[in-house]
């Protein structure tokens, strides 16, 4: 995780003056279309889907070629605005809060002020585990990935962000991991503050001191994982008040029940002091906590299939799982070490481009007998495309996706995909070319 960024002082001062920010959004007030209200406007706003004005998009439909974005409209006064304004700092530093969609603008008006980010494509977390086709096992690497997302708000920002908004309909699942929306009641946390000055939130996830028993911390957002877990295990809403027995009768395994319910305690001091504990907690339970029970439906001769799908579930989920840890450690890596890295793997391109042409055109003894169409053919493919589309697989694209965020649509999978299908096609080809050329010799 990168180093955290201080964001300690007033927000003011790490932003043009409220003048400047009022002038900005009198240009950018008309760039947008809406095309479909998501939220109609309340005391934390409003929501909409919007387009680039000119996008060729008739009113409540969608085409997959044009982008859509999210706008969200606050009161001068939110602290939501704050949060996402302070995020989009985050982003255009170079702190990768991977787990956030990208903010595009943060505007100021005299008496509202709007956010636009990127569209997230994917089910909510509600949906995803309503669809049944979640096992577990899975869930619990899912979830863990979730308690990540979270730590990025706590650990990368100081102060932290506190979302204070965590549920199943908050959390979208993304073919890039699960994706954390509406900061709409966010808040940064304030040193020596007694209560919160804002009382919101979903009641079955909101934690006690969210409804003014106290200033809400990272323990608040901790309180609402537990519940979040509790949803994703079982695929029922939350009680009010969580115990052992009642998570056991819905049939979760008394060491989950136990993680739980401590993440859920009244009181904040009982619970996990941070995700990151409570998720060395999740990771530590034994495997056979996570195993599916048998429903009412399931046993007799379907049992062994039960088993064999859950077991199958829980491998795909520990590889994309070993996957996911694998790309979060690599955005680890600071920007200049990537751009040193692309350097030298051009260099490298670049030396097989020109040790392919040199072959081609000063062809050693034996190649001097080949055709000449082959000698391209053979050192352009081999030396020059497979090779470039193994550099594609390997470049750090950070920079890429800041300048054109399109393309981080494009996963990490899609590109080696894509690469290894460049590869084999270069040797099929060049196979085939080599048996029209070579009996010929």
């Amino acid at each position: 995780m990168m180093c955290p960024m201080d964001t300690t002082g007033d927000i003011e001062s790490n932003f043009d003056s409220e003048l400047d920010c009022f002038l900005r959004s009198c240009g950018h007030d008309d760039r947008w279309r809406v095309i479909e209200v998501l939220k109609d406007a309340d005391v934390t706003g409003s929501t909409e889907v919007v387009v680039p004005v000119g996008a060729s998009v008739p009113h409540g439909s969608f085409d997959s070629a044009v982008s859509r974005y999210v706008r969200k409209v606050y009161p001068v006064q939110s602290d939501g605005a704050d949060v996402y304004e302070v995020l989009q700092r985050a982003q255009q530093v170079g702190l990768f809060i991977d787990h956030v969609p990208k903010i595009i603008e943060c505007l100021r008006g005299p008496e509202r002020r709007s956010v636009v980010m990127e569209y997230v494509e994917g089910p909510t977390l509600s949906e995803y585990i309503s669809s049944g086709n979640v096992s577990p096992t899975a869930v619990k690497y899912l979830f863990l990935q979730i308690c990540f997302a979270v730590r990025e708000l706590h650990e990368c920002i100081n102060p932290p962000v506190i979302h204070r908004d965590l549920k199943p309909s908050n959390i979208i699942i993304s073919s890039s991991g699960p994706q954390l929306i509406d900061f709409g009641i966010a808040r940064l946390w304030h040193e020596g503050a007694e209560c919160d000055t804002t009382h919101f939130g979903t009641r079955r996830y909101a934690p006690p001191e969210q409804f003014g028993f106290g200033q809400t911390s990272v323990r608040s957002d901790i309180y609402a994982l537990g519940k979040v877990l509790f949803f994703c295990l079982t695929g029922r809403q939350p009680p009010n008040a969580m115990d052992v027995s009642s998570c056991e009768e819905a049939g979760v395994a008394h060491s989950i029940a136990r993680v739980i319910c401590r993440a859920c305690a009244f009181d904040p001091r009982e619970r996990y002091a941070s995700v990151r504990e409570l998720s060395s907690a999740v990771s530590s339970l034994p495997q056979q906590a996570w195993m599916k029970r048998p429903g009412p439906n399931s046993g007799g001769l379907l049992a062994p299939f039960d088993s064999m799908v859950n077991q199958a579930q829980g491998a795909l989920s520990n590889a994309r799982g070993v996957a996911g840890s694998f790309l979060r450690l690599l955005r680890r890596i600071p920007r200049w070490a990537g751009v040193i890295w692309n350097l030298l793997l051009l260099c490298e391109l670049a030396l097989c481009v020109m040790g392919s042409q040199f072959a081609i055109f000063y062809p050693n003894a034996f190649d001097s007998a080949l055709p000449f169409w082959f000698r391209v053919m053979e050192y352009d493919l081999l030396t020059v495309c497979a090779p470039a589309a193994i550099v594609s697989i390997l470049l750090d694209k950070r920079g890429l996706w800041k300048r054109i965020p399109v393309l981080r649509n494009c996963g990490q999978l899609q590109v080696c995909l894509v690469g290894t299908g460049v590869i084999v096609m270069c040797f099929t080809v060049t196979v085939c070319a080599s048996l029209i050329a070579l009996p010929k010799l």
